[in-house]
Parts: C-alpha cells; sequence; structure tokens
C-alpha cells in the first residue's frame, strides 16, 4: 500500500488546513520546469474507498498538493507538452477567419470570407461536410451545426448537411455562441442589443440591452451567465435567467483605435469563475478577472506585432495568441510564459485561433487560404 501523503487528513477526521493559494486547482505561480496540470478530487470518506483512490492518482502520476475548500484536495502532476504541426490544408482564395472544434474534441471545422464552412476528423484529415455558411459551431450533443450565412439568417443542420431549421432575423449577426445544453443561442446584433434564442420554437427569449456598439457573445460552461465584447471598450456578464447585467469589466476604457482600423474587444470564459478579455489596438492587452468580484487576477501585453486574435484553452490554462511575424504563440497564463512558437510555413498571418475542448490541439486559420492543425500535448 503506498504511504498516506504528509499533511493529508482524511475527511472522516476533518480537514483543518486550507491551503491559501487562489491558484487552487489553477495551479500555483512559478516557472518550475516542467509546467504542471493540476486537478481536484473529491476523496471519499471511508479509508478503503480514500485509499484505493490516493494509489490510483499516484500511480498515474498525480502529486499530492494540498486540501481544498469544500472537502476537495488538490492533485498535479508534470505536464508533458508536445507541441507539433498535425496538418496544413489549403483552401484557395479564402480568408480563414474562423475556427471551432466539435464538443468531443473529434471534428474540426473552419469557415471564412467564401461563406463556407468545412468540417475535418482530427485523426485523418478526411472532410466530412461543407456548408453554405461562413460561421457555424457543433452543438453540446454532436449531431447538429447552428451557423449564420447572410448575417439575418440563422440556420440549423445536421451532420449529413440537411436543413433542420432556418430562423429569419430582423437585425445583423455580430457573434453567435450555444448554450451548453444545445438548446439556446445567443447573438449580438448590429443594433447593439444581445438576443438568446430558442432553438426549438425559434423565438426570442430573452433581450440583453446596454451596449453602445455591436457586441460579440460567449456562454458560460453553466449557461448560467452571457459574456459579451464590444468596441464600446467594455465587457460584460449578464445573468441568463433575469437578463440582468452582472457585472462591467472597464479596464478597456482608455484604449484607442489603431489608424484606420477599427478597435477590437473580445471576452471570453476561463476556467471555472473566471472571464478573460483582450484589446487590439494602439494596445494590444489581455486581461483575466474573477467573474465574482470582478478582481483583475492578470494583465498580460500581447506585443506590439499582436495581430487581432486570441484564444483561451477551456480550463483557463494556455492562452494562443497570432503575430504578424506568422507565428502562433502558446502562453502559460498564469505566468505569461511563452511554452512555444509555431510558424506558419507560408507567407501569411494568423486568424481564427481555437483549442479543442480537451486542450489536447489547436487551430488557426489565415488570412491567405490555409488552415492549421497543431498537437499540443499528447
Amino acid at each position: 500500500m503506498l504511504a498516506r501523503p504528509v499533511g493529508l487528513l482524511w475527511p472522516i477526521l476533518g480537514i483543518v488546513l486550507l491551503l491559501p493559494f487562489e491558484e487552487s486547482i489553477h495551479g500555483r505561480e512559478t516557472t518550475e520546469q516542467p509546467p504542471w496540470e493540476y486537478k481536484s478530487v473529491r476523496i471519499e470518506n471511508d479509508e478503503k474507498g480514500s485509499t484505493r483512490q490516493l494509489n490510483d492518482l499516484a500511480l498515474n502520476g498525480w502529486e499530492y498538493v494540498g486540501p481544498l475548500a469544500h472537502g476537495m484536495v488538490a492533485f498535479k502532476r508534470p505536464l508533458s507538452l508536445s507541441p507539433k504541426q498535425i496538418r496544413r490544408i489549403e483552401w484557395a482564395d479564402n480568408h480563414l477567419f474562423h475556427t471551432a472544434f466539435s464538443p468531443n474534441g473529434q471534428l474540426y471545422l473552419a469557415g471564412g470570407d467564401t461563406g463556407t464552412l468545412r468540417i475535418w476528423e482530427v485523426n485523418t484529415g478526411r472532410q466530412v461536410l461543407e456548408l453554405p455558411i461562413g460561421f457555424g459551431l457543433i452543438t453540446p450533443d454532436g449531431k447538429q451545426v447552428v451557423g449564420y450565412n447572410n448575417e439575418k439568417t440563422i440556420l440549423v443542420y445536421d451532420l449529413t448537411g440537411k436543413i433542420l431549421r432556418t430562423l429569419d432575423v430582423d437585425e445583423a449577426i455580430t457573434g453567435m455562441a450555444i448554450g451548453p445544453d444545445g438548446k439556446q443561442i445567443v447573438c449580438g446584433h448590429a443594433d447593439k442589443a444581445i438576443r438568446l434564442w430558442d432553438l426549438a420554437t425559434g423565438k426570442v427569449v430573452r433581450k440583453f440591452e446596454g451596449h453602445t456598439e455591436p457586441a460579440s457573445v460567449a456562454f458560460s460552461p453553466s449557461g448560467q451567465h452571457i459574456l459579451s465584447a464590444s468596441a464600446d471598450k467594455t465587457i460584460r456578464l449578464w445573468d441568463v435567467e433575469t437578463g440582468k447585467q452582472v457585472r462591467s469589466f472597464d479596464d478597456f476604457k482608455d484604449v484607442t483605435a489603431l489608424e484606420g482600423n477599427g478597435l477590437i474587444v473580445r471576452g471570453m470564459f476561463a476556467g471555472e469563475g473566471r472571464v478573460a478579455g483582450y484589446v487590439w489596438g494602439k494596445e494590444k492587452t489581455f486581461v483575466l478577472w474573477d467573474a465574482a468580484t470582478g478582481m483583475k487576477i492578470r494583465q498580460l501585453d500581447l506585443g506590439p506585432d499582436h495581430h487581432k486574435d486570441v484564444a483561451v484553452s477551456g480550463d483557463g490554462r494556455w492562452l494562443l495568441t497570432g503575430h504578424e511575424d506568422r507565428t502562433v504563440r502558446l502562453l502559460d497564463v498564469r505566468t505569461g510564459k511563452e511554452w512555444h512558437r509555431f510558424v506558419m510555413t507560408d507567407i501569411n498571418v494568423p486568424r481564427g485561433l481555437s483549442f479543442s475542448p480537451d486542450g489536447k490541439y489547436a487551430a488557426a486559420g489565415s488570412r491567405r487560404s490555409w488552415l492549421y492543425l497543431w498537437q499540443l500535448r499528447k
């Protein structure tokens, strides 16, 4: 039998020490090698069961970190990064500004200026579908694609390409996200409002107002909140049930647009209880906040050559940034440390960055017809 880790008291005796580190499951502030991945575990309440759990964790490389709140215990193990290019696909005469993965991570997709969306298998690279929409997302059950083509029509397809539903909207769509239950979508619109749609009925369930410029949108993993971001320099958190604004993140209020370019402000959820946002203008900055308090946790300067797009992994650990030197960079959100730099082999600039849900893969489109797929870890 493996010895119990020093400092761990069995839950039946009660946890008497709570480690005071905000990193908790997100990991400690560190530049140590190698990078760590963290997980929280609820230990079983009997000694036999908890011993079995600890043995299993140890055999899989997990090391004890310490007790957390609410009966959870934190463990860590070295994260095995193995970045490499998996695939490079040419799609002639297309500015590929959108990529995404299916919820199970087995498919990835891209869309662009041609108003067409293509879907491929991650493992084989086989194209499985082409749809006449420039933007689309695969539903959480993996059975449908929801997207839009002319900005005023929402279309729902099955994975054979059959149209299941069409929703006509009055105001052009500026952003879209699917709720975690797959029953609702949220859209930003040209009239600056945000609308929550019921996919089954095609009706607007709720309208969120407050932005003074059109917004992009994101759903929280729980489905309880919506995050919107706008060139009005605000990122706003909304309660889905009440339609009320919970909080506004105003750290970008003093930023300025580049001459001849519009200001880009985007928001995203970044792991449990956190939201993130970035601005692309004269300032190129990424900020991470605590969603409950609005407190700024971290700010990263993306550098003068940053170009328009970033993506955050589902656990909030990793950041992808695109740059004008044809690179996509993988950063640790907690430290800002760059762990890898992918180079596009053609004369190009990356667009439309995304992570697979499990964080094992990343995808990027580009301004000049190429789609990239990279492996981050095994």
